[in-house]
């Protein structure tokens, strides 16, 4: 829903195709981060639906207490380092956005069968055929495009437990702001608070287990955590986002936030070529650029689980009395105070030249290419060239007001990605190098 809103924002036509004949009324996601808010914000979905702000997530073992503690207090670029909200809520809320839009299509009930890359038509259910440049799978866990295509996940035996996801609402509980890890290896589970006096409990299933008493339960289901990650993002004209392209157990709280930063690199790329006549090979950055990040994400969360859920005593009190150990360390329990085990969203190799990482957002994001002159007009020091070849192409020319070290000229993509940057009085040769790899 996401990917289609910020397409159809740039004029582009297509259609989704979903198989849920409605909005899935179970527990999925229930966390959000400052980057998947910023995200949704450019969505224009912000302030839509409710959340939670949790200040801290703390880890709990039965042999050594309070084992570490996270700080999630505090903003990032104006938004909430870490929410909890209400999937059905969040998702009611992008259809009604999308709906704003006449240029795309949304088919309930309707079900992918195949690909014809060569003629670009997709074989779907009722004898209903798209004709289509582009094809994206965010058809989740089981995806028919991502097998149709080759790439499905190659089987990793790092969690075999099924676990029972309880939402319970009307539930009057201290520490309304914080998410408990409990890791006993009898039962671990984690709490965690979210809007509307609700709270979910994520239990692993053992013999014998029942569900605490007293709790209105309003939603539950069981789940298989998995970790996995397809070979390749894309295929020729075919693209994978979100869980049809990576599964990450909910330990890190990612899996939403990880689909929500696919569709946003890759939507403007999408958009550019489409519109702007862009090279194919742009499209090449996006597998480029969010499997390596979407990899790191899984190891945390896999690091997380075995925090969480050791086998047994023995394995618990080697990692849970590590983890204690560490936490005494005043570089390692600053580095998790500050929220800083969790992998930037930089990348290493990509649609750049100098940067990768994400540029800090300003009163609100633009979804258009920028060249920032920091202290510093940069528009006197470019070719009248550059300049018409910059405003072809959408891009726009702006001072950043401010004291700064040193006056610098900084690129960024419409994904707030900067591409490149160096000293101003190199701005057009900057802009130039820019230009060319576009």
């Amino acid at each position: 829903m996401a990917l289609a809103i910020l397409l159809a924002e740039e004029g582009i036509k297509g259609t989704i195709i979903d198989s849920a004949e409605e909005i899935y009324p179970g527990p999925r996601a229930i966390s959000l981060d400052h980057d998947a808010l910023r995200i949704l914000q450019a969505v224009g979905v912000e302030g839509s639906f409710d959340q939670t702000s949790i200040n801290k997530v703390i880890f709990k073992s039965p042999l050594f207490g309070e084992i570490a503690r996270v700080n999630t207090s505090g903003k990032v670029d104006g938004h909430p380092k870490l929410v909890t909200f209400f999937q059905p809520q969040l998702e009611r809320a992008l259809e009604k956005k999308l709906k704003e839009f006449n240029n795309f299509e949304l088919f309930r009930g309707v079900t992918f069968h195949s690909f014809d890359e060569k003629k670009g038509i997709a074989f779907l259910g009722d004898k209903l055929d798209v004709k289509c440049r582009f094809l994206v799978g965010a058809d989740g866990a089981n995806s028919l495009v991502r097998k149709s295509q080759g790439l499905d996940f190659k089987k990793r035996k790092v969690y075999q437990e099924e676990w029972l996801i309880v939402d319970a609402k009307d539930f009057e509980a201290k520490n309304g702001d914080q998410i408990e890890f409990n890791c006993d290896p009898r039962s671990p589970y984690p709490r965690i608070p979210a809007p509307g006096k609700r709270f979910r409990w994520e239990f692993k299933l053992n013999k014998g287990f029942s569900i605490p008493p007293g709790l209105q339960i309003e939603r539950k289901a069981i789940y298989r955590f998995q970790a996995s990650l397809a070979p390749r993002f894309s295929k020729g004209q075919c693209f994978l986002v979100g869980d049809a392209a990576h599964l990450t157990p909910p330990f890190a709280g990612q899996g939403l936030v990880s689909g929500l930063r696919d569709a946003f690199n890759l939507s403007w790329k999408l958009a550019f070529v489409l519109k702007k006549n862009g090279h194919k090979k742009i499209l090449e950055s996006y597998d480029q650029e969010r499997r390596p990040h979407a990899k790191s994400m899984i190891n945390l969360a896999i690091w997380a689980g075995r925090v969480v859920m050791p086998s047994n005593f023995l394995m618990a009190f080697f990692i849970q009395g590590t983890v204690a150990g560490l936490g005494r360390l005043p570089f390692f329990k600053k580095y998790l105070l500050d929220f800083k085990i969790r992998p930037k969203n930089n990348f290493k190799r990509g649609l750049f030249i100098k940067g990768g990482g994400l540029f800090p957002q300003e009163v609100k994001d633009r979804r258009t290419f920028r060249l920032f002159g920091t202290g510093e007009d940069p528009t006197g020091l470019l070719s009248e060239k550059n300049r018409i070849r910059w405003e072809e192409n959408g891009g726009e020319i702006l001072k950043l007001e401010g004291t700064f070290d040193s006056h610098q000229a900084i690129v960024v993509r419409p994904d707030q990605v900067i591409m490149h940057y160096g000293p101003i009085q190199k701005a057009d040769k900057i802009l130039s190098e820019v230009l060319n790899l576009i």
